[in-house]
């Protein structure tokens, strides 16, 4: 036991002394080291060799110094330039470059070794060749592109190879010859980069001159030959804070496009292999985007489209004739895009955007993009809401002019919501796939389509035909090329179906219940609409109730009438309360109203509590109860009792025999019974009779009651010509 303790204390001691032992000499060499740093000055031409020698270019050191830092000495090189492999021109200028020992891999290797490269006060221009290799000049040459391609291969190949290296950049200016000979310039550049046995891991920033407050950061872990331009791989993050995206790199854009984005912040991660990034997700913020599309532009999506033969040519080269921006206050939102061999896809989430007095609720997105081995191309978008009048712009730069989407979209100016949406095209099929609900979707009448807003409903739809199941309140429908006003809709249900083949569109429904702020009304409807010449053929029939009629003059179809008709139409029918009634259209639209027998067009109905005023200074129909029928382009209205004055009307008949016959013929029959007094005063009043008799009548005074049976025909040019007969039966009068 004894024996056991003395060999214990005897190792350590011994351990204890060789301890102390290493500490004295590792204190005597750095000792040693610290008195031969101030000579180390009057070795640079050696250095200078050496460093050449080291970097495999010739190498300039104006002055030599050292340091200490932690446990290793350092030297430090001042005011450095690199040289071209020729010695003739300046690659890299530093003012400082401080170059860390590794003691131990000295020690174990006999070799001079360094532990770390720090490089500060450089100013550096990278330029990147139409090959798309990135050349490494200073700004003492008097050309850009001054420093080849095998100075920068070999440049690079030197920082790769070693362990640590640290640069800081006092201007970093980096010009694309390959895209757009743009010139971008950088201050304040810093990074560190590490290199472990293939793989490069560099963490940096960039500062901006003008704006203190704007960020840039990155960092990249990339694998293989960097040198190459291709034979690399790997992971580059990057984040910006309140960049302005226009003054620092300039406005965006080419094939006609130009992009201008102020402050903006991003958070990206991106995957690269082979060069090629093949993954990228993060957050972007990006503030003032105004999208400027040129008189003569490419359609983005001109590789898609090419992939069609039967686009014209004409359709993938834009020319119009104005420029257009296109201007969004906000786009925000986390994106997650990834390339696959067969295509790509694109997922957005939390996506915002603003334009004008518009800004989108959260919504989500997603895009994937096939291409077959045939070369065939698939795209699949589905989103829970797209705002249709803050896309409809981008339409013209997707698409430019193929099959007409452009001029179709602008001159339908679409607005409103589309929801829950799930869209599928494929070009083998021939075909498409489309499921979403709108929500308040609207959209300008054209030619002699008609203009609806508010519309709201489920949609599904294919090429060859589909569905809308309507469910809608507060919504407008304008027909300019029929109707004069927008005529406001409370409600509309029903589903209205189509179908769509190589000859016709054909569209019905069944069961459409529409409710106006004047009427209320259910049809079914058929529509034939032939793809080629030839008029659309319709067959309607409804029923309605519930009317205003002093609202009529909303429904006239104006188009098929003359002015002096639709006049008339206007002043004569001043109220009334429409009980019910139903209408019956069968026939080619451009035949209507059928008035030589190729359809049938008539609508009847009911109306109480009217009130017809069918000729300026006459006396007023009030109080009709009347049953109206239009037929063809004629009218009738048939009464069993009404008023004028308070006298009472019976066997009423108002005709016009054609509303588009200029002059328009007005014939007004009828029986009017009750007191004589006030057939005098119609007498009075009643222009043509006054003119005729009133100076025969004037004083005169009836007693008693009377019946009269009367006829009037009238003559609607701009003014009223009028031919009245009549009998009058006496009763009791005095």
């Amino acid at each position: 036991m004894n024996f056991l303790v003395k060999l214990f204390r005897s190792v350590w001691y011994l351990l204890w002394y060789l301890f102390a032992a290493c500490v004295v000499l590792t204190a005597a060499i750095f000792g040693l080291a610290r008195l031969l740093l101030p000579l180390v000055d009057d070795y640079n031409k050696d250095v200078e060799q050496y460093a050449s020698d080291l970097v495999g270019r010739p190498i300039k050191i104006m002055s030599l110094d050292a340091e200490w830092h932690g446990f290793s000495p350092s030297l430090v090189l001042n005011n450095v330039r690199l040289l071209s492999i020729d010695g003739t021109d300046t690659i890299l200028q530093l003012s400082r470059a401080r170059l860390d020992f590794d003691l131990l891999a000295m020690a174990s290797t006999r070799q001079v070794q360094f532990r770390r490269f720090a490089l500060s006060g450089a100013d550096i221009s990278l330029v990147r060749q139409k090959s798309g290799l990135v050349n490494l000049s200073g700004f003492e040459s008097s050309q850009i592109e001054t420093g080849g391609d095998e100075d920068t291969t070999a440049i690079l190949h030197w920082l790769l190879t070693q362990g640590e290296i640290s640069l800081h950049a006092r201007n970093l200016v980096y010009q694309d010859n390959k895209s757009n000979r743009k010139r971008f310039h950088f201050s304040n550049v810093s990074f560190v980069l590490k290199n472990q046995a293939g793989r490069h891991l560099n963490d940096g920033a960039i500062g901006f001159s003008k704006k203190n407050n704007q960020e840039f950061a990155f960092a990249l872990d990339l694998t293989g030959d960097i040198t190459s331009g291709n034979n690399w791989s790997g992971k580059i993050y990057v984040n910006g804070t309140n960049l302005d995206i226009t003054r620092i790199f300039g406005v965006l854009g080419s094939n006609g496009h130009r992009v201008n984005i102020g402050n903006s912040n991003f958070e990206l991660w991106t995957d690269w292999r082979n060069a090629e990034l093949i993954s990228l997700q993060g957050d972007l913020s990006l503030e003032k985007v105004h999208w400027q599309s040129a008189k003569r532009f490419t359609p983005l999506l001109q590789p898609l489209l090419k992939g069609n033969t039967s686009i014209p040519e004409n359709s993938i080269t834009i020319d119009r004739d104005r420029t257009r921006v296109t201007e969004y206050r906000n786009i925000i939102g986390r994106f997650m895009w990834d390339k696959y061999d067969e295509g790509w896809q694109l997922i957005a989430d939390n996506f915002v955007m603003a334009r004008g007095s518009r800004i989108w609720p959260s919504t989500q997105f997603a895009v994937h993009y096939l291409k077959d081995k045939s070369a065939s191309h698939q795209l699949n978008f589905r989103s829970n809401m797209v705002r249709t009048e803050d896309l409809a712009p981008l339409v013209p730069i997707l698409f430019g002019s193929y099959k007409n989407y452009t001029s179709l979209v602008e001159r339908l100016a679409p607005e409103g919501d589309i929801k829950n949406v799930n869209f599928r095209w494929s070009e083998a099929d021939n075909n498409f796939d489309m499921a979403a609900r709108l929500d308040n979707v609207g959209f300008s009448a054209i030619d002699k389509l008609p203009g609806i807003t508010g519309l709201t409903g489920e949609l599904r739809a294919t090429r060859q035909g589909g569905s809308l199941s309507l469910n809608t309140f507060v919504a407008g429908f304008s027909l300019p090329d029929m109707f004069r006003w927008d005529i406001p809709i409370k409600h509309l249900r029903g589903q209205v179906d189509w179908s769509i083949d190589d000859d016709e569109i054909t569209v019905s429904s069944k069961n459409l219940e529409l409710a106006t702020a004047h009427v209320q009304s259910k049809a079914v409807i058929d529509l034939q609409i032939p793809r080629g010449k030839g008029a659309p053929f319709l067959s309607l029939i409804t029923k309605f109730e519930k009317g205003d009629g002093s609202k009529a003059s909303f429904y006239y179809p104006v188009s098929k009438l003359n002015e002096n008709t639709v006049k008339w139409l206007d002043g004569a029918i001043i109220q009334g309360d429409i009980v019910s009634g139903g209408a019956i259209v069968y026939g080619q639209l451009d035949q209507f109203p059928f008035t030589k027998g190729q359809g049938v067009f008539e609508t009847r109905f009911d109306v109480e509590n009217g009130i017809l005023d069918y000729a300026e200074n006459w006396p007023k129909i009030h109080s009709l109860n009347a049953n109206v029928v239009f037929k063809g382009d004629s009218l009738l209205i048939t009464s069993e009792s009404g008023k004028i004055f308070d006298s009472s009307l019976s066997d009423v008949r108002v005709s016009i025999p054609a509303l588009g016959k200029r002059p328009l013929d007005l014939t007004i029959e009828g029986k009017v019974f009750g007191e004589s007094q006030e057939k005098l005063n119609y007498l009075m009043i009643s222009p043509p009779l006054n003119k005729k008799y009133g100076q025969y009548l004037t004083g005169l005074k009836a007693s008693g009651e009377s019946e009269l049976n009367i006829k009037i025909g009238m003559q609607i040019k701009p003014k009223v010509e009028s031919q009245v007969t009549g009998k009058l039966l006496l009763m009791d009068n005095g």
